[in-house]
Parts: C-alpha cells; structure tokens; sequence
C-alpha cells in the first residue's frame, strides 16, 4: 500500500480536477485551491457552452510544444479510450460533433461535465476551498506551506500546480503557475495568445462588420504561407473573427513580437473556382445573388465593376494583420513551464521533489477541437498518480 500524503491542488480547472479524484482515488488526502468561486469556468465557456470535450483523432501534429515527446508520451499513458471510459465511470457519455472528429457531452452541455465532475470529487470527499487564492509558497523540512489570501496558512507534502495560463483572465486565466515555477527555478517559454480574434488596418472594416461566411483563411508570414482553415469566418470592426481565424491565430502574435509582416488571404467562396466564377458572372448572376450585400457593394466599390478585379478580390482578399485581441480574449496560451524540467513519466519537476505541473501552464497547446482539453484529462491523470 503506497503511502498517504497531504496533497495540494493549486487551480480549478479541467487538469486540477482530474488530478483531485485520481490523487483521492489512490488514498491521499486532497486539497483544491481555486481562486474563482467556482470550480471549471473554462469548460463551462468551451465548445460555445456545449465543452468540446476532447477529439476522436488526438494527434501529436496538433499539437505544439518545445518538447513534443513528452506530449505523446503522456498521451499515450492516458488515452482518448482512457478519457471515454473515465467519463463514462463518472455517469457521463461521449459522442461526435456536427464538425468531424470533436467530441462532446451526449447533453452537449458544458454544465453536465462540471457538475458529474464536482458530485466524483465530493463523493471522493476532496477538500475544496473557492475564492482562495495562493499569494505564497514556501519548502521547508520537505513540507510545502501555502499562504491562502495573504492569511491562513497550511501544510502539504505534495503540490500540483494546474493553475493554466493567463488567457481568458475573466474565467480565472493568471501568471501564478509561472510564478511559482520560477520560485523554484524552472524556466518559462516565452507565452503568447492563441486561439484569438485577429486585428486588421485594412480601411474597409467598417463597411464589412458584422458578415459571417464560410469561407478559407490563410496565413502568410513575409509571404510565405504557414497554414489555413475553411469554415466560419467574421468581419469585425476590429479585424477578423471565427473559428477559422482562431484556428490559424498562433503564430501571429509570435511573429509580430519578431516585426514580421502578418498577412490574412481570405477565399470568400473556396467551393468555386475562378473560372467557374467568371462564368457564374458573364451568365448574369448578381454578386448579391451569391454574396452578402454588405460583400457585394465593397467588391463593386473596390474595383470599378470589373469583372476579373471582382473575382481576384473573391479568391485572393489580403489583409494586413498588426495584432491580435491579446489574452483577454485568447482561448489558449503558447508557451509556460519549460517541459524539459519535467519527468516526461511522472510530471514531477526534475529540480524540485514533490512539485507537479499539469494542463495548460506546461509548454503545451493544442489546435482547436477539443485537443486542449484531452491534454488537461490525460496529464492531469498523470500529475494526479504521484506517489
């Protein structure tokens, strides 16, 4: 029989949680921190209030990290087979999306994976203490004390940090996990937002806000194409928005930071091609018979009626990009606790005993579709093995 220590959780979201349970479930005595006055915001607000809960297709392209390995090692420690049968120990089932591959609650309700999630932790009688936010952490004579809200203080033999990363800091997104780490000498990846809204200078926003299509987004950088997504597209007063915007949103920010030029080329209907547009165009048929109103009058506006300027513009739309909406509205964070530090097995850092880090304030992202949360199930389970 292992031995049964006193252990601290320091974060309320989708790693800290699974962590908890399997941390009580092997016997220890656990502790949840949580700054909010509720536990899982985040999944409450993912997949658009639905939670995306993971992908049928968990695979290591997406996602992005220094150290990829440790991300497949602890991936295939605990499986999506894995993550399907935990939920299902827990009183919930999983299916398939609209979208392929994305995998949610049968109730396709974020509320139902927190609730089933909160009535295993108190069944487990896991300790949870809301709206108690660590302001400090010492080690001494192998113990770790933990300062709750600059007053009440308690003792633990392990500490799992799942604190996430700064972004979306309206649902609790913070820098302490970094904090922390570096008190005990581990380094940070440089962090960045991703999964964002982008902004844009191109002087016709105005006249385009509020137009959602289905459209290809691609991202250039110093006019070299990194990457694209077809699906929904919004133009903003701002810039641009959707799922595809999200999707291909990492590495702006990161090359902004280097002064590289940012470019988004939008194809406005990528189900025809510009042959099959001119002859759509000479036989008759209006833009607005085949494009929002607000598209048609710009593509008119912009290029003189011409007929050929007309279709460049529908295939080829550039806009230049100068930032993005930033952390206060990224859904995930590049970068964090550098995972070369970390025991790829265990999750236990390399250079201070009985510390973990679990979920998203590692050096670990993932794409959208439920990839960033099968990360938080499988390494939270991993973090919460500890012995």
């Amino acid at each position: 029989m292992p031995d049964k220590y006193n252990i601290a959780v320091i974060g309320g979201g989708a790693s800290s949680i699974i962590a908890s349970i399997i941390a009580s479930q092997n016997g220890h005595n656990v502790t949840i921190f949580e700054k909010n006055n509720k536990l899982g915001k985040k999944i409450l607000a993912t997949g658009n209030g639905r939670c995306n809960i993971t992908n049928n297709n968990p695979n290591i392209k997406n996602y992005h990290s220094q150290n990829i390995n440790i991300v497949q090692n602890i991936l295939d420690k605990f499986t999506l087979q894995d993550t399907i049968k935990f939920f299902e120990s827990i009183g919930l089932l999983i299916c398939e999306g609209e979208k392929s591959n994305r995998l949610y609650p049968m109730s396709f309700q974020a509320s139902s994976v927190v609730e089933l999630l909160e009535k295993k932790l108190q069944d487990l009688k896991v300790n949870i203490k809301l709206s108690s936010h660590i302001t400090k952490i010492s080690y001494t004579n192998d113990k770790y004390n933990l300062t709750v809200n600059d007053t009440l203080e308690y003792s633990f033999d392990k500490i799992i940090i799942a604190t996430g990363s700064q972004a979306h800091p309206k649902l609790g997104g913070c820098e302490d996990g970094y904090i922390f780490a570096k008190q005990f000498k581990h380094n940070i990846i440089t962090t960045s937002p991703t999964l964002v809204q982008l902004i844009s200078d191109f002087k016709y926003l105005n006249q385009l806000a509020g137009v959602k299509f289905n459209g290809t987004a691609s991202l250039y950088i110093n006019k070299q194409k990194i990457t694209q997504s077809t699906g929904d597209i919004l133009f903003t007063k701002y810039g641009l928005s959707g799922s595809s915007i999200l999707e291909i949103s990492r590495e702006v920010d990161i090359n902004l930071k280097k002064n590289n030029f940012v470019e988004v080329q939008l194809d406005l209907l990528p189900s025809f091609s510009k042959s099959k547009l001119d002859t759509i165009l000479s036989n008759n048929i209006q833009l607005n018979g085949i494009l929002n109103k607000k598209i048609s009058s710009f593509l008119i506006d912009t290029s003189q009626n011409n007929q050929k300027k007309i279709i460049n513009t529908i295939k080829n739309m550039k806009l230049t990009i100068t930032n993005t909406k930033g952390f206060d509205f990224a859904e995930v964070s590049t970068g964090g606790v550098d995972t070369l530090q970390i025991n790829q097995n265990t999750l236990e850092s390399t250079i201070q005993k009985n510390l973990y880090f679990c979920g998203e304030v590692l050096d670990v992202d993932g794409d959208c579709g439920g990839f960033n949360l099968q990360w938080a199930w499988s390494s939270g389970y991993i973090a919460g093995n500890l012995n």
